[in-house]
């Protein structure tokens, strides 16, 4: 992910120094960075007076054009600019019965001088295209936007705040972390807005985010188990909330279930002679995400409190199935549930 991180900068970097590539590649699952650097071409390469007559752009799925359209446009002159712009935009909605990417191939092999061409695909992978995808790293820059994980953020989120002009306290950064997640649109807005209330400062406060970011990412009961096991109370708290406005992500009897089998295999945990992660997985018979979430519980937990939550859940269980007031909502059963296995 560094190398990947890396990359955008260099380009990022020499497009600003007027430094253009005769070709740009940009494809990944993250389409926020992709649209960064095409944006950012945009406003280098051509002025607003220049852009009616030196871009061209190809929208695929939005009208009928063919390879040849697009190498055509490609090896025209510039009429008012000293470079023309073409941009062929979600290269991976293109019909590939009539219009194969490789077809660029012929064009690739001995680009403009006076021509920047943009592929933007915005999926994981580029299929059938393995020549086109080789021509474009010998003559040009090829960029791939991997999907940023969670688990990567602490280690990003601080260089993306750099790059929006500010920074923040390790607290709110992890509050950016659990509010919004890797949403990188959303934390661009959510950052913009609170530049408007920093009044002058550049580093953002815990306060700041608590005052003015609200919760928008999504929670599943996976991140709830591996919050539970790092002891994190704040981001409980946090998916509890979601749960509690969105039902559907989180029903009452698959939280119990999924909660139950990671405090079970715990117990099972502390029977292990090998109590590294491959030896969790071995001994008790689990996937490794769970075994990585048993391995975090270990250094949080210790057996007693491991088999209260057993019974607690158990009891849980047997109230969401019936035991319980018909006037105890289930945001209520969550809420008391969370509470208990926390203290």
């Amino acid at each position: 992910m560094a190398k990947k991180s890396d990359d955008f900068q260099r380009i990022k970097t020499q497009i600003e120094q007027r430094q253009y590539a005769p070709v740009y590649l940009l494809h990944g699952e993250e389409a926020f960075f992709i649209d960064q650097l095409t944006n950012l071409l945009l406003d280098m390469v051509l002025t607003d007076d220049e852009k009616d007559f030196d871009l061209v752009q190809f929208f695929a799925g939005a009208g009928e054009f063919s390879s040849g359209d697009v190498i055509a446009a490609c090896r025209r002159f510039p009429m008012v600019a000293e470079k023309q712009l073409v941009l062929l935009r979600e290269a991976q909605a293109l019909d590939k019965r009539t219009f194969k990417l490789d077809d660029l191939c012929l064009y690739l092999k001995q680009p403009s001088t006076s021509t920047i061409l943009v592929i933007t695909y915005k999926t994981s992978s580029i299929t059938g295209a393995a020549e086109l995808v080789k021509l474009c790293k010998k003559t040009g820059e090829v960029y791939q936007s991997d999907k940023v994980r969670d688990y990567e953020l602490p280690r990003i989120l601080p260089g993306f705040l750099q790059s929006l002009g500010v920074s923040a306290e390790p607290k709110a950064i992890d509050m950016l972390q659990n509010f919004i997640g890797a949403d990188f649109s959303r934390l661009t807005h959510e950052v913009d807005k609170l530049r408007l209330t920093l009044q002058g400062r550049t580093t953002i406060t815990a306060q700041d985010v608590a005052d003015h970011v609200g919760i928008s990412r999504e929670f599943n009961v996976f991140e709830l188990v591996d919050a539970f096991a790092h002891k994190d109370a704040q981001r409980v708290e946090l998916i509890r909330l979601y749960f509690a406005r969105n039902p559907k992500a989180g029903p009452v009897p698959m939280v119990i279930s999924s909660l139950f089998t990671f405090f079970q295999n715990m117990m099972l945990a502390y029977y292990c002679q090998d109590r590294s992660l491959n030896g969790i997985m071995k001994e008790v018979g689990c996937s490794y995400p769970q075994a990585k979430s048993v391995f975090d519980g270990l250094r949080n937990f210790n057996a007693r409190t491991v088999m209260r939550n057993i019974t607690i859940l158990r009891d849980f269980d047997a109230r969401s199935k019936g035991g319980r007031p018909a006037t105890t909502p289930d945001p209520d059963l969550l809420q008391e549930l969370f509470y208990q296995l926390s203290h």
